[in-house]
Formats: C-alpha cells, structure tokens, sequence
C-alpha cells in the first residue's frame, strides 16, 4: 500500500442480544468522519459515535479527521479512532452514514444558518480596546458582526444539534406521510431522498452541457468562466460527496427467501414429505443499505 492504496473512512458497528434481558448492546468502532446513529422509539435519534469529534470547535469538512491508508505516504491516520458503546431495544434502528450524508444536515451547509465567529482570547496590545469585555480572569474579543444579517449565527455545538434534529425531523416526516414508524429501508430512503433534494441545485450547474461545449476561450474568458461556476456552486445549497447509509433494525429478522438453503450441510426444502426433525436456519438481519 505504500503511495498506492487509496485513503477512506471507516466505521463498523456491532450489536448483541444481553443476557436475561430483551435489550441490545451496540459496540462501534469509527475512524474520520463516518458516524454512527441510533433512531430510538423511546429516546429519539441520538449520535453513537459523538466522541469521535469535537462538538465545541470548528470543524473543516474538508478534513475527515483521521483515515486508514497510507496518508503520509506509509502510516494510516488515527487520531480519531474511537470505540463507543451504548444499548438499544428492539424495534430501534441503527444506521451508518459517510459524511456525504451526514454533513447535508449541518445548518451552514444547506445554508438557512452561518457558523458564528468564535470568540478570540485578546493579546496584551488589545487591553485597552473598546470592544474587549472581562468575565473573570479571562478578556474576550467582541464576535465580529454576522455577513449576512438574514441567517442565524450558529455556533459548533448548536451545528451539531441542530443536524441531529433535522436528520430526526426528516425521519418523522416520513413517518406522518405513511403513517407508520420507519422501517430500516424507509429510513435509508428518507434520508437519501433528502440529501438529493438538497444538491440538487449544485449537480445541474455541474451537469449544464454548456460547461463542456468545446470551442476556443481565451485565458481571461475562461477564467471569468471558472470564477462564475465556483460562485454558482458556493451559493447553492448542499455538500457533494460520497453518500452512503446502511441501516439495521435491531431484533428484527427475516426468514430465507429461497425454497432450498444448506444450513451447514442440513438441507431445508419447503413442502418437504419427510418426517425428519430439521434444524431450525439461523435468522437473517433486516439490513438495508443505500449509496448515491
């Protein structure tokens, strides 16, 4: 893998029926920017895998925080490597998701909010500036006036909270039009219907067929070109990438939907004369799974 394997994202989740009780465990092992969520009929949606990021700072989106593969050439990048845990009920689903899906709920990024400016601890020379207040022992810079005074200021934590509320919103939704709790695979198809939705705008001004019209432009007009599709995508809506969500609903199981399965080397047919006691085939998880 030395300079020629490529670089991803990792996150694995693993769930167990406890001992003496009807209630699960899930185990989760995450590396950069996939997460890990848990749709709760109790307790709402909640984030498995919150350990994995820092809430309370500016995130760069550009940046997965760690990855496996040879990022500098040789060595993964592990920084986040995180292992979190928790319990679940049956009827729950559990749900994983690249940041191509999870990022499209942050508030700044489908543009109804702006990130607010964190404050800035203020240098000795900035003492005696008007717009430095002191709570305690700790002087604070003043935030500088929002750029657009239309949309909130939101800070990192409140993002966060936000996104998990709408993703929570989006799934509810759902629910009210069919009138039912959202299945594994209906939850797959509500959150990927919204991610598309949102960057819809951005892929028509990537896909105008004008754009690969080939004819002679010179330097000043092709880079005129560039500077309007960049401005084009910086006020749509939305992020572009990698979108994919598999999601599991715990203590839900499916029969085999073929006829005639080995099971280990004992043979199961379906209207079968035969007096013979079979082995009962191990259920299969409800496992669904979308990419876009």
């Amino acid at each position: 893998m030395l300079k020629e394997g490529g670089l991803t994202t990792l996150c694995v989740a693993l769930v167990c029926p406890l001992q003496d009780t009807n209630q699960y465990t899930i185990c989760v092992v995450n590396v950069g920017d996939s997460f890990a969520f848990i749709m709760s009929k109790r307790w709402g949606l909640r984030e498995i895998t919150v350990g994995s990021h820092d809430i309370q700072s500016e995130r760069d989106l550009r940046d997965a925080g760690g990855a496996l593969g040879p990022v500098d050439g040789k060595n993964p990048e592990l920084n986040n490597l995180t292992c979190s845990m928790t319990f679940v009920d049956p009827g729950d689903v559990v749900f994983l998701t690249t940041d191509g899906i999870s990022d499209n709920f942050d508030p700044v990024v489908t543009k109804i909010a702006q990130a607010a400016i964190s404050p800035t601890v203020a240098s000795p020379s900035e003492k005696n500036d008007s717009n430095i207040a002191e709570t305690g022992n700790k002087e604070i810079c003043n935030s500088k006036p929002a750029v657009d005074p239309t949309k909130p200021e939101m800070y990192p934590h409140e993002r966060h909270h936000y996104s998990v509320k709408e993703m929570e919103r989006t799934i509810h939704e759902y629910e009210l039009l069919t009138e039912a709790p959202c299945s594994a695979q209906e939850l797959c198809g509500a959150i990927v219907q919204h991610v598309c939705v949102l960057t819809d705008p951005k892929r028509k001004v990537l896909e105008d067929p004008t754009l690969f019209i080939k004819r002679k432009m010179k330097a000043k007009d092709k880079k005129k070109r560039d500077a309007e599709i960049v401005a084009k995508m910086a006020r749509a809506p939305g992020k572009l990438d990698h979108a994919s969500i598999v999601a599991y609903e715990v203590g839900v199981y499916r029969g085999e939907d073929e006829e005639n399965t080995d099971y280990g080397g004992v043979a199961t047919s379906q209207g079968s004369n035969r007096g013979d006691t079979l082995e009962e085939p191990p259920p299969s998880p409800r496992l669904y799974e979308s990419t876009v």
